[in-house]
């Protein structure tokens, strides 16, 4: 159902690039969540376990 909605909507190779984009967004996204989920129910890491609430930026002298 899905490929037929894709081939009826998208009929130039403009178009098709332009869903083929969209359609890997939405998988980025999909497997960010799958990582996310991971990292906090089997790895028993929750998403952003490293993020403080110190400034880091100034630690280390760049002159």
């Amino acid at each position: 159902h899905g490929l037929a909605l894709a081939l009826e909507y998208f009929t130039t190779a403009e178009t098709q690039n332009r869903m083929l984009e969209i359609l890997q967004f939405k998988l980025d996204i999909l497997w960010s969540m799958l990582d996310a989920m991971t990292m906090a129910y089997e790895l028993k890491r929750p998403p952003y376990h490293t993020v403080t609430d110190k400034a880091a930026w100034h630690t280390t002298r760049l002159v």
